[in-house]
Protein backbone atom coordinates (compact mmCIF):
# COMPACT_ATOMS: atom_id res chain seq x y z
CA UNK A 1 0.00 0.00 0.00
CA UNK A 2 1.14 3.59 -0.91
CA UNK A 3 2.06 5.74 2.31
CA UNK A 4 1.09 9.17 2.76
CA UNK A 5 4.58 10.67 4.19
CA UNK A 6 3.33 13.57 6.92
CA UNK A 7 6.43 16.04 7.67
CA UNK A 8 3.65 18.05 10.64
CA UNK A 9 4.75 21.13 8.37
CA UNK A 10 1.10 22.08 7.88
CA UNK A 11 1.35 24.12 4.53
CA UNK A 12 3.30 20.82 2.83
CA UNK A 13 1.15 18.62 4.33
CA UNK A 14 -2.10 19.92 3.53
CA UNK A 15 -0.56 20.32 -0.07
CA UNK A 16 0.36 16.63 -0.43
CA UNK A 17 -2.98 15.59 1.19
CA UNK A 18 -4.94 17.12 -1.66
CA UNK A 19 -2.34 15.84 -4.29
CA UNK A 20 -3.10 12.66 -3.05
CA UNK A 21 -6.68 12.66 -2.75
CA UNK A 22 -7.38 14.39 -5.73
CA UNK A 23 -4.66 12.14 -8.17
CA UNK A 24 -4.44 8.88 -5.83
CA UNK A 25 -3.32 6.93 -8.90
CA UNK A 26 -1.00 9.74 -10.84
CA UNK A 27 2.36 10.92 -9.56
CA UNK A 28 3.17 12.77 -11.96
CA UNK A 29 0.14 14.84 -11.41
CA UNK A 30 0.60 14.67 -7.67
CA UNK A 31 3.84 16.44 -8.56
CA UNK A 32 2.84 19.09 -10.54
CA UNK A 33 -0.72 20.04 -8.09
CA UNK A 34 3.08 20.55 -5.39
CA UNK A 35 4.58 22.71 -7.42
CA UNK A 36 1.04 24.89 -8.85
CA UNK A 37 0.28 25.80 -6.10
CA UNK A 38 3.68 26.65 -4.62
CA UNK A 39 4.14 29.06 -7.40
CA UNK A 40 0.98 30.12 -6.81
CA UNK A 41 1.40 31.01 -3.08
CA UNK A 42 5.02 32.25 -3.37
CA UNK A 43 3.73 34.76 -6.30
CA UNK A 44 0.86 36.32 -4.16
CA UNK A 45 4.32 37.58 -2.34
CA UNK A 46 4.40 40.98 -3.98
CA UNK A 47 7.54 41.61 -2.36
CA UNK A 48 9.51 39.32 -3.68
CA UNK A 49 10.99 39.97 -7.78
CA UNK A 50 13.18 36.67 -7.91
CA UNK A 51 11.90 33.07 -6.92
CA UNK A 52 14.46 29.81 -6.91
CA UNK A 53 12.79 27.04 -8.98
CA UNK A 54 14.67 23.68 -9.27
CA UNK A 55 15.13 22.67 -13.03
CA UNK A 56 12.68 19.68 -12.60
CA UNK A 57 9.84 21.67 -10.96
CA UNK A 58 10.35 24.24 -14.07
CA UNK A 59 9.88 21.14 -16.56
CA UNK A 60 6.96 20.29 -15.07
CA UNK A 61 5.37 23.69 -15.22
CA UNK A 62 6.25 24.08 -18.90
CA UNK A 63 4.57 20.30 -19.14
CA UNK A 64 0.96 21.21 -17.11
CA UNK A 65 -1.71 22.26 -18.66
CA UNK A 66 -3.06 26.01 -18.56
CA UNK A 67 -4.45 27.54 -14.93
CA UNK A 68 -8.18 27.34 -16.02
CA UNK A 69 -7.79 23.32 -17.54
CA UNK A 70 -6.11 22.69 -14.59
CA UNK A 71 -8.89 24.11 -12.27
CA UNK A 72 -11.26 22.41 -14.06
CA UNK A 73 -9.19 18.83 -14.36
CA UNK A 74 -9.59 19.21 -10.44
CA UNK A 75 -13.08 20.02 -10.32
CA UNK A 76 -14.00 17.08 -12.67
CA UNK A 77 -11.46 14.48 -9.89
CA UNK A 78 -13.35 16.15 -6.77
CA UNK A 79 -16.78 15.32 -8.02
CA UNK A 80 -16.08 11.73 -8.64
CA UNK A 81 -13.99 11.15 -5.67
CA UNK A 82 -16.58 12.83 -3.88
CA UNK A 83 -18.86 9.86 -4.64
CA UNK A 84 -16.32 7.52 -3.58
CA UNK A 85 -16.15 9.25 -0.46
CA UNK A 86 -20.23 9.28 0.35
CA UNK A 87 -20.18 5.42 -0.77
CA UNK A 88 -17.15 4.58 2.08
CA UNK A 89 -18.40 6.88 4.62
CA UNK A 90 -22.59 6.07 4.39
CA UNK A 91 -21.35 2.14 4.33
CA UNK A 92 -18.67 3.43 7.69
CA UNK A 93 -21.50 4.92 9.37
CA UNK A 94 -24.13 2.08 8.84
CA UNK A 95 -21.84 0.15 10.71
CA UNK A 96 -20.79 2.17 13.73
CA UNK A 97 -24.35 2.96 13.89
CA UNK A 98 -25.12 -0.55 13.90
CA UNK A 99 -28.17 -0.77 11.21
CA UNK A 100 -28.69 -4.12 9.64
CA UNK A 101 -26.56 -5.49 6.56
CA UNK A 102 -24.02 -2.49 5.51
CA UNK A 103 -23.68 -3.37 2.10
CA UNK A 104 -22.24 -2.43 -1.43
CA UNK A 105 -25.31 -2.47 -2.97
CA UNK A 106 -27.90 -1.04 -0.16
CA UNK A 107 -25.25 2.19 0.18
CA UNK A 108 -25.71 2.74 -4.31
CA UNK A 109 -29.39 2.11 -3.91
CA UNK A 110 -29.74 4.89 -1.37
CA UNK A 111 -27.13 7.09 -3.49
CA UNK A 112 -29.02 6.81 -6.51
CA UNK A 113 -32.54 8.14 -4.33
CA UNK A 114 -30.88 10.28 -3.07
CA UNK A 115 -29.95 12.16 -6.25
CA UNK A 116 -33.15 11.11 -7.86
CA UNK A 117 -35.78 12.59 -4.84
CA UNK A 118 -33.12 15.74 -3.75
CA UNK A 119 -32.26 17.50 -6.08
CA UNK A 120 -28.76 17.92 -4.72
CA UNK A 121 -26.09 19.73 -6.77
CA UNK A 122 -22.24 19.55 -7.04
CA UNK A 123 -21.24 23.51 -6.77
CA UNK A 124 -20.57 23.69 -10.16
CA UNK A 125 -24.61 22.79 -10.71
CA UNK A 126 -23.81 19.22 -11.95
CA UNK A 127 -26.61 16.90 -10.60
CA UNK A 128 -25.08 13.70 -8.46
CA UNK A 129 -25.14 10.83 -10.72
CA UNK A 130 -28.09 8.30 -10.48
CA UNK A 131 -26.59 5.46 -12.44
CA UNK A 132 -25.04 2.78 -10.69
CA UNK A 133 -22.11 2.33 -13.12
CA UNK A 134 -21.08 6.15 -13.02
CA UNK A 135 -21.00 5.31 -8.71
CA UNK A 136 -19.09 2.24 -9.07
CA UNK A 137 -16.73 4.11 -11.68
CA UNK A 138 -15.92 6.46 -9.45
CA UNK A 139 -15.45 4.06 -6.08
CA UNK A 140 -13.17 1.73 -8.57
CA UNK A 141 -11.29 4.34 -9.46
CA UNK A 142 -10.82 6.77 -6.25
CA UNK A 143 -11.11 3.63 -3.47
CA UNK A 144 -7.59 3.76 -2.77
CA UNK A 145 -8.53 7.11 -0.90
CA UNK A 146 -12.32 6.83 0.00
CA UNK A 147 -11.21 7.22 3.49
CA UNK A 148 -9.76 10.66 3.19
CA UNK A 149 -13.23 11.81 1.16
CA UNK A 150 -15.07 9.97 3.51
CA UNK A 151 -13.38 11.80 6.62
CA UNK A 152 -14.07 15.08 4.41
CA UNK A 153 -17.97 14.16 3.95
CA UNK A 154 -18.65 13.06 7.09
CA UNK A 155 -17.24 16.14 8.46
CA UNK A 156 -20.67 18.55 7.51
CA UNK A 157 -22.60 16.28 9.51
CA UNK A 158 -19.79 15.13 12.72
CA UNK A 159 -17.64 18.08 13.00
CA UNK A 160 -14.16 17.12 13.77
CA UNK A 161 -12.85 20.06 14.86
CA UNK A 162 -14.75 23.74 15.67
CA UNK A 163 -13.70 24.91 12.40
CA UNK A 164 -15.78 23.62 9.61
CA UNK A 165 -12.92 23.19 7.45
CA UNK A 166 -10.80 20.39 8.19
CA UNK A 167 -7.67 20.98 5.66
CA UNK A 168 -6.22 23.56 8.09
CA UNK A 169 -3.30 24.10 9.83
CA UNK A 170 -5.15 23.33 13.59
CA UNK A 171 -7.25 20.44 12.28
CA UNK A 172 -5.79 18.47 9.46
CA UNK A 173 -4.32 16.02 11.73
CA UNK A 174 -7.32 14.84 13.16
CA UNK A 175 -8.88 14.99 10.41
CA UNK A 176 -5.87 12.14 8.86
CA UNK A 177 -7.11 10.63 12.51
CA UNK A 178 -10.33 10.30 11.32
CA UNK A 179 -9.88 8.50 7.85
CA UNK A 180 -7.10 6.21 9.48
CA UNK A 181 -10.43 5.22 11.47
CA UNK A 182 -12.02 5.08 8.51
CA UNK A 183 -9.48 2.66 6.56
CA UNK A 184 -9.04 1.03 9.74
CA UNK A 185 -12.77 -0.24 9.58
CA UNK A 186 -12.45 -0.72 6.21
CA UNK A 187 -9.35 -3.01 5.79
CA UNK A 188 -11.02 -5.38 7.87
CA UNK A 189 -14.94 -5.11 7.32
CA UNK A 190 -16.43 -7.33 4.15
CA UNK A 191 -19.52 -5.75 2.86
CA UNK A 192 -22.23 -8.06 3.26
CA UNK A 193 -23.26 -10.21 0.50
CA UNK A 194 -19.90 -9.55 -0.95
CA UNK A 195 -19.24 -11.56 -3.60
CA UNK A 196 -15.23 -11.63 -3.61
CA UNK A 197 -14.89 -11.27 0.36
CA UNK A 198 -12.50 -8.51 -0.51
CA UNK A 199 -12.57 -6.29 2.60
CA UNK A 200 -14.31 -2.67 1.39
CA UNK A 201 -10.86 -1.21 1.78
CA UNK A 202 -8.29 -4.07 0.72
CA UNK A 203 -5.64 -5.29 -1.17
CA UNK A 204 -2.89 -2.75 -2.84
CA UNK A 205 -3.51 0.69 -4.10
CA UNK A 206 -5.31 2.07 -0.83
CA UNK A 207 -2.96 5.16 0.61
CA UNK A 208 -1.89 4.27 4.37
CA UNK A 209 -0.50 6.85 7.01
CA UNK A 210 2.63 6.56 9.10
CA UNK A 211 2.24 5.08 12.91
CA UNK A 212 2.34 9.02 14.29
CA UNK A 213 -1.23 9.35 13.16
CA UNK A 214 -3.39 7.33 15.43
CA UNK A 215 -6.92 6.39 14.41
CA UNK A 216 -9.98 7.57 16.23
CA UNK A 217 -13.92 7.50 15.73
CA UNK A 218 -15.35 10.81 14.07
CA UNK A 219 -19.20 10.01 14.24
CA UNK A 220 -21.31 10.86 17.28
CA UNK A 221 -24.74 11.39 18.06
CA UNK A 222 -27.76 10.39 15.68
CA UNK A 223 -27.20 9.06 12.34
CA UNK A 224 -29.37 11.24 9.63
CA UNK A 225 -32.43 10.66 9.58
CA UNK A 226 -32.48 11.44 5.50
CA UNK A 227 -30.36 8.74 5.27
CA UNK A 228 -31.87 6.44 8.20
CA UNK A 229 -35.20 6.63 5.94
CA UNK A 230 -34.01 5.99 2.76
CA UNK A 231 -32.08 2.80 4.04
CA UNK A 232 -35.45 1.67 5.69
CA UNK A 233 -37.42 1.44 2.25
CA UNK A 234 -34.46 -0.16 0.81
CA UNK A 235 -35.18 -4.00 -1.06
CA UNK A 236 -32.02 -5.70 -1.58
CA UNK A 237 -32.34 -6.82 -5.57
CA UNK A 238 -33.48 -10.40 -6.03
CA UNK A 239 -30.17 -11.59 -8.25
CA UNK A 240 -28.33 -11.00 -5.20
Amino acid sequence: MPLLEITQIANHDINIIWATMLFPNNEINRKKHHIINQTNHDLKNLDEQHFRILRGDLELLLESPSHDSWKRLIAENAKKAIIAGDLCGVIYAMHVFKMPEPSMNKTISVMKEFANTNGIEFGDGDRLPKSEQTIRNCWNEYRGVAHLWAAFRLNQAYQINDDSSVLTENGYIAFLEVAAGILRFGKGFVPNRAKDKMPLLGGDGVWEFPETIKPRILVDGEFPDLLQNLLKNYKAPASI
